[in-house]
């Protein structure tokens, strides 16, 4: 009786793995979608381990690009050209880690003069592997 006993709780007890998801999500990366009011959605690959971001390019300049990300204790801040070097607009992004509250600046330069405009936006983490519609 004592071994029967025995054999259906291990049963029981290695049968719990069985029904266990197997994917593991990699924590060490985010996809985030942010929003200014008015403009268009911008998509940012997070790599916190290499500490990268992957940030939208013009198809001409390659569709993506790497730029480098720096984390403190509550925000993800990095800059970019979007246009490539040769243009004379930089963007420069920070992000709440938390709330996912970010803040947009432009740099350009204008006619020798330069030109900073700051945006308020949000940004959401979606699952890539999940249809978004």
């Amino acid at each position: 009786m004592k071994k029967l006993l025995a054999i259906i709780v291990l049963g029981l007890l290695f049968s719990g793995n069985a029904f266990a998801e197997t994917k593991k999500k990699d924590k060490d990366s985010v996809y985030l979608e942010c929003k200014t009011p008015g403009g268009p959605f911008n998509g940012y690959g997070i790599y916190r381990n290499l500490k990268l971001v992957m940030v939208p390019q013009p198809d001409r300049l390659g569709g993506m690009k790497m730029v480098t990300l720096k984390i403190s204790a509550g925000r993800y801040d990095f800059e970019y050209y979007p246009l490539g070097k040769d243009m004379p607009m930089k963007r420069i992004i920070s992000i709440n880690r938390f709330t996912g509250d970010m803040t947009l600046t432009l740099e350009a330069k204008l006619k020798g003069k330069n030109k900073i405009n700051v945006f308020q936006g949000k940004c959401f983490e979606r699952d890539l592997d999940k249809t978004k519609f």
